[in-house]
């Protein structure tokens, strides 16, 4: 539009210089003619110029927007996928080391019970032989007790018996000592009573 209006205002210009040139030197219609086809060409062609060149710089400010676009893109899919990475390791960094942690844990516990355990079995086998040998020693204690007791006490019935046998030989030796002062004084009395009946009766 703004080339039409261009050629018309040459147009306008050419004519009016025409004109004006007719007072000095006439001018062929034929050449006029030739002299605006021309100037139309001409800025028909620097208006296509125009076009093509303002085309070509739509095209490359278009190219360049979708380049830049595409590259932002890319470098958010980059990042994302950067980021999504990073959170897949994190995770599975956090699971593993979860996984670790629970493992310890276990083995820890285990290593606990069995500790436990194995404290508990040395206790109660120290109280078993603690009972065990207490027991052993109430037994010898006892056992030396009554050997003790008996041996005293075959020493007190022996003793008891010498004394008894003692007294009993003592007893025996008064008895026997006494019967034989009995026996002597009814002999001599029984001689008296003869004596006395045989001077009575004589």
């Amino acid at each position: 539009m703004n080339a039409i209006k261009t050629v018309l205002a040459v147009t306008l210009v050419a004519g009016s210089t025409a004109a004006m040139a007719q007072t000095t030197a006439p001018v062929a219609p034929v050449t006029l003619k030739q002299t605006v086809t021309t100037q139309l060409q001409d800025v028909k062609s620097d208006a296509l110029a125009t076009g093509q060149a303002t085309a070509q710089k739509t095209v490359a400010v278009k190219e360049a927007t979708v380049a830049k676009t595409l590259a932002a893109k890319d470098a958010v899919v980059v990042k994302t996928a950067e980021v999504k990475n990073a959170v897949v390791a994190n995770a599975v960094a956090n699971k593993e080391a979860a996984v670790a942690k629970t493992a310890e844990v276990k083995d820890a516990a285990v290593a606990k019970a069995v500790t436990a355990k194995q404290v508990a079995n040395e206790k109660t086998v120290a109280v078993k032989d603690a009972v065990a040998a207490k027991v052993a020693a109430v037994n010898t204690t006892a056992q030396t007790q009554t050997a003790q007791v008996q041996a005293q006490a075959a020493q007190d019935l022996a003793t008891v018996e010498q004394k008894a046998a003692a007294e009993k030989a003592e007893i025996v030796a008064e008895a026997a000592e006494k019967t034989a002062e009995v026996q002597a004084d009814a002999a001599e009395e029984k001689k008296s009573i003869f004596s006395w009946f045989k001077k009575k009766f004589a």
